[in-house]
């Protein structure tokens, strides 16, 4: 639960919330949270800074297409991997995972997440996710799918999918 303007002082919620800002990759607590109360109204201070948790890595390379060798014009096929995980963008707890893989000239993996929490304010997240694989010249699989949760009490979750799964020989 979260911790809300105006409502009466829960210790509970203050240390509920503390636990779960300690569960998240890209945030450091520096200290204990606080409590002050002036005027009857308490003041909840969290103590935290950035922690760098995005991750950018890969590999290019070239090889000739085979395809054509026959012919007049050169051309070239992009081959490597590359991995990006961007974590907390724009300082809104929204994630994104973009990776992609060609190690022969005929095959490719690709795969894609993004992670919006508390669409409109709500307590509800969305991590719509796509992949793609490619084998040779021997089948394709396309899967889809939309997740989404509910954030309930502390750390707990209820959630549902729903996705799509394609494969054709090609």
């Amino acid at each position: 639960t979260r911790i809300r303007l105006n409502a009466p002082f829960d210790q509970t919620l203050v240390d509920n919330a503390y636990k779960l800002l300690k569960q998240l990759p890209y945030l450091r607590l520096k200290d204990l949270p606080t409590v002050s109360f002036v005027n009857g109204k308490a003041t909840v201070n969290f103590y935290m800074e950035d922690k760098k948790a995005n991750q950018v890595d890969g590999v290019a390379g070239f090889l000739p297409n085979q395809q054509a060798a026959g012919s007049q014009t050169t051309k070239l096929i992009v081959t490597g991997e590359f991995n990006l995980n961007l974590k907390n963008m724009a300082g809104k707890g929204k994630n994104m995972r973009i990776e992609w893989k060609r190690l022969k000239p005929e095959s490719q993996q690709l795969s894609m997440e993004y992670f919006h929490p508390n669409l409109f304010g709500s307590p509800m997240n969305v991590i719509p996710m796509f992949d793609l694989l490619k084998q040779d010249t021997t089948f394709q699989t396309v899967t889809g799918t939309i997740k989404t949760n509910f954030n309930l009490t502390g750390s707990a979750k209820m959630g549902f999918y729903v996705g799509s799964k394609q494969s054709r020989l090609l």
